[in-house]
């Protein structure tokens, strides 16, 4: 036991920066299983990963858990590279030079499938390539510095942004943010546009746009985008089916995987909105305008006027509701309140519901729904059941 702690220790240290061999991973998630091991492994856990934090604000057994689920995800997927990694090497060459030919929009929309892990932990995460993910809970103002030590990443008043620390004539390296449920965080670019990302989403953006013809973003979940003026540099925003090219102007972005659908809601300005799967197929957007892309079937991009303020009202902590499925309600509550919602009552699931709620408090709108159609519903943990009320079940039985 003592013998193996420096071989250990160095292997952990290989795995922050991610550069421990496929071996040295299988090795490291034998030896963090067994739990004669736990009290060393937190020792490490505090030394190197929580203490690259300023304001030391982890709690050691949360992060005790996420490092050791994060160990074991890289097990798994060591593991199954191995079927096919001989053959993969060699294309790396080929597929490296097809990538830099690429436009920016389609390098961001394949990363986005890489990327894309939308958690439910408690931690805003931020990499830079393939750097080792760097995680910090989002209450406080902290600094940090990358693990390759080439960025600087500060939060500040509810606002992150990133400052290179090296100088190099290379274009900058994508930066990937993932927001988990039930917390928003505020991105402030290199450009001085500003994003407001919704819980649960994943945005990709370089540090800088230096050495770019244009300023490219990705992002799969919900983003309210104020972008600066810059006539010659345009501004996109991909998502795995929409592009979305600005100059300057404000606008909303909804694009979950889960969802059905795309959705781009202009505030002000003007954009333009293609189909990624029929580039043919864009629309130009005016103020009060949203375009709405079935992803199911995403022929054609649906254009019409709405009140943006329903759409963008999660910015300040208030949900509006218009005429909307309680399916798609379900599906925002999770997001919102970091919750697992089991519907067993399934007659709602297409009942439409209105509502202003300025009151986050998940009780208090299930109860109020409750109200137009009688349900019943019970909240243990993160766990939520929905079902049918003793009435309706007895109705049933009857029939």
């Amino acid at each position: 036991m003592k013998k193996n702690k420096p071989f250990i220790k160095t292997i952990f240290i290989k795995f922050l920066n991610n550069e421990d061999t496929p071996l040295e991973t299988k090795k490291l998630f034998q030896w963090v299983k067994n739990k004669d091991n736990s009290v060393f492994f937190k020792l490490l856990i505090k030394e190197h990963f929580i203490n690259n934090y300023q304001n030391n604000s982890l709690d050691t057994e949360e992060a005790y858990a996420y490092v050791l689920k994060q160990i074991a995800e890289k097990s798994i997927i060591v593991e199954n590279k191995k079927l096919f990694n001989l053959k993969f090497a060699k294309y790396v060459a080929s597929i490296i030079f097809l990538v830099a030919t690429l436009i920016a929009t389609y390098t961001n929309r394949d990363l986005l499938i890489n990327e894309l892990n939308t958690t439910n932990h408690k931690f805003v995460s931020i990499k830079f390539n393939s750097d080792s993910p760097v995680f910090f809970k989002p209450q406080r103002d902290t600094s940090f510095i990358s693990s390759a030590g080439t960025h600087k990443i500060i939060f500040k008043n509810g606002i992150i942004s990133v400052k290179g620390l090296k100088v190099s004539n290379m274009p900058s390296p994508q930066s990937v943010i993932k927001v988990p449920f039930g917390k928003k965080i505020n991105v402030l670019l290199n450009d001085n546009s500003l994003v407001n990302l919704n819980s649960g989403s994943t945005f990709i953006f370089p540090a800088d746009f230096k050495n770019q013809l244009k300023r490219t973003v990705s992002i799969e979940g919900e983003g309210f985008f104020e972008v600066s003026h810059l006539k010659d540099k345009p501004f996109e925003v991909v998502t795995p089916h929409l592009k979305t090219t600005v100059y300057g102007t404000a606008f909303n972005i909804k694009s979950f995987r889960e969802d059905i659908k795309s959705e781009v809601v202009l505030v002000n300005g003007a954009v333009g909105v293609t189909n990624l799967s029929n580039p043919l197929k864009s629309e130009t957007l005016f103020p009060s305008d949203k375009a709405t892309l079935n992803t199911e079937s995403p022929e054609n991009i649906l254009v019409e006027k709405v009140d943006v303020s329903s759409y963008i009202s999660w910015k300040e902590n208030i949900l509006i509701f218009d005429n909307i499925s309680m399916d798609e309600i379900i599906l925002i509550l999770q997001r919102t309140f970091n919750v697992e919602i089991d519907n067993h009552y399934k007659y709602l699931e297409n009942k439409r519901f209105t509502g202003k709620f300025e009151r986050l408090s998940l009780e208090f709108i299930l109860k109020t729904f409750q109200t137009h159609t009688p349900f019943e519903f019970s909240i243990k943990d993160n766990k939520v059941v929905i079902d049918k009320t003793l009435s309706n079940q007895i109705e049933l039985i009857d029939n």
